[in-house]
């Protein structure tokens, strides 16, 4: 194909009155292009540490992570009872209820006096199938009134929402310290294992 175009360029350089000095430049630096070496490129062009002391640049001195399992049980510890308080606040202690006596309870009744007089309804209805129109005095119970009972005693609830607010924040600042920034400080090549 290179020799198929030979032709045309040659034409080409004699229409635009090329200079040859022109084309022996292109010529030369064709010749450096293709006389430096083939390096294949990495995968990641992101200099680590280890790259830069073979360079002989300065090597960053790296930190070792001590404080981070430590961090991690602490944070443990401050979610399980940050999960605790708020099972307190939820259903800790029982609200107050008024007392109602109910439906079943025993109720003091009054003594009652039988009457002595005959009840004169039977013979008259059952003669001539009359109703009376008079209600006499039956023996009724009269119900007592119960002695009032004292009130109940206050019930104290405990506002566990400060306790809740300090638990969330720690585990909040454990989880940053302790399992986000040690991975990216590892990433970057400013601490070990």
């Amino acid at each position: 194909m290179e020799t198929e175009l030979r032709p045309e360029v040659a034409a080409h350089l004699a229409d635009e009155a090329a200079s040859p000095e022109e084309l022996h430049e292109l010529r030369a630096t064709a010749a450096l292009l293709g006389a430096l070496p083939q390096v294949a490129p990495r995968r990641t062009f992101i200099l680590t540490p280890e790259l830069i002391a073979a360079a002989g640049g300065p090597r960053a001195r790296q930190r070792r992570l001590g404080w981070v399992w430590p961090t991690r049980w602490a944070t443990a510890i401050a979610a399980v009872c940050f999960a605790a308080t708020i099972g307190l606040g939820q259903g800790g202690a029982a609200s107050p209820t008024a007392v109602v006596p109910s439906s079943t309870a025993p109720v003091a009744t009054a003594a009652t006096t039988p009457t002595t007089e005959p009840d004169i309804r039977t013979p008259l209805v059952g003669v001539f199938g009359l109703t009376p129109s008079y209600i006499l005095p039956t023996a009724t119970a009269v119900p007592v009134p119960l002695p009032p009972t004292p009130p109940a005693a206050p019930v104290v609830r405990t506002d566990w929402r400060p306790a809740q607010i300090a638990l969330g924040a720690l585990t909040g600042i454990g989880v940053f310290f302790g399992f986000l920034l040690p991975p990216f400080l590892r990433r970057r090549g400013m601490a070990t294992a």
